[in-house]
């Protein structure tokens, strides 16, 4: 209990202070390309479209599976995680889009779509840990002498309870 306590006091502000946003969205799997397939490729970097989901902005642009995305707006598309980041941080924006197709480099323009609601953006700045430890022990330290206090209080409740008990018995 005691290491998860301070879990628990840092998580309460990230989730107090979230922000549920809107994210761009293409309609497409990929994977990860080898260097050496890449090489073969004649490409420097990019990723491979292995699914190409029905009725979304992929589709409606002509994507196909096995088509290479290396570049969108001027971005090079180096691993599936710069593919998710360049799309999420253009919901319904119009982009160029540049893919490898059967050894002929071709651009497409692609509206994106949009998800909502799908992560969760946080404001926030974390504390210097420094600062956040000085402040947990002193926090800590007015805990304890609360905590006392109360003990006190049921102590002496206690003996009022014992005290009336007593009179009503005597009565």
């Amino acid at each position: 209990m005691k290491k998860l306590l301070p879990m628990i006091v840092m998580l309460i502000p990230l989730l107090l202070f979230a922000e549920q946003t809107t994210i761009g969205y293409l309609g497409v799997l990929s994977e990860p390309i080898s260097k050496t397939m890449l090489k073969t490729l004649d490409l420097e970097n990019g990723v491979l479209i292995t699914k190409v989901y029905e009725d979304t902005p992929a589709d409606e642009a002509g994507l196909e599976v096995s088509d290479v995305i290396y570049e969108i707006d001027g971005e090079k598309i180096t691993e599936i995680q710069v593919l998710k980041d360049v799309v999420a941080d253009r919901p319904n924006k119009k982009i160029e889009i540049k893919i490898l197709r059967s050894g002929s480099r071709i651009k497409k323009s692609v509206k994106l779509g949009e998800k909502e609601k799908e992560i969760i953006k946080f404001n926030i700045q974390m504390p210097d840990m420094e600062d956040f430890k000085e402040t947990f022990e002193s926090g800590r330290e007015e805990f304890k002498e609360q905590l006392e206090n109360i003990k006190k209080e049921i102590e002496q409740l206690k003996k009022e309870i014992e005290d009336i008990k007593r009179q009503m018995q005597e009565q």
